[in-house]
């Protein structure tokens, strides 16, 4: 039994419907999961930090409660501009206010370590520092060791998107990802 069979058993019955559940993966495909509120997904290998974040999003979750998009800080890294746009007008439409943009990993970098961030969206492959680059350099040291990443890419080879898995992305989503798939990926990274 797979952990998708385990989840789909237990959503089958009543009183684990809202059952908070941490999927455990070393996938490196896009599993096709369910729209599930009360479901994480945390791809092995993972560390300690990656851990107490998708534990600290399971208890969120489980206790029903709901972040306030509008008060949150979301840092957003790519180096195309229709790019940003994209995710700034998706982030808009939840409820997101503050948003600082940049335009590469190294910029990112040096945004990152002076403030706190509640999200960060990254792309993979940007100038200067790459998004997996980036990802290890918030996860080292600074304020945004646990802050959850959302890695937007084209990338598939199997081997890099491990990398950046490892380096600590918490969730990847393709560039082609339709809007409901990306909104549906930050409200759960988000908690809101």
């Amino acid at each position: 039994m797979t952990g998708l069979d385990l989840l789909a058993r237990l959503r089958s019955e009543p009183e684990f419907k809202p059952l908070p559940f941490l999927l455990v993966s070393s996938s490196d495909e896009n599993l096709a999961l369910p729209p599930d509120a009360a479901l994480t997904l945390l791809h092995k290998p993972f560390t300690p930090d990656q851990l107490a974040t998708a534990v600290k999003t399971l208890q969120a979750k489980a206790g029903g409660v709901r972040r306030n998009p509008a008060t949150l800080k979301v840092l957003l890294a790519d180096d195309s501009p229709s790019a940003r746009r994209r995710m700034r007008m998706a982030l808009q439409e939840l409820g997101f206010t503050d948003i600082t943009e940049a335009m590469d990993g190294k910029q990112a970098a040096g945004i990152s370590d002076g403030q706190k961030f509640d999200l960060i969206c990254t792309d993979f492959q940007m100038p200067e520092m790459t998004g997996g680059e980036f990802t290890a350099h918030a996860r080292r040291a600074g304020p945004n060791t646990t802050t959850p990443i959302l890695m937007c890419t084209s990338e598939t080879d199997p081997q890099l998107l491990d990398d950046v898995r490892r380096a600590g992305v918490t969730r990847l989503v393709g560039k082609t990802a339709s809007n409901q798939e990306l909104s549906e990926t930050i409200r759960l990274l988000a908690s809101i």
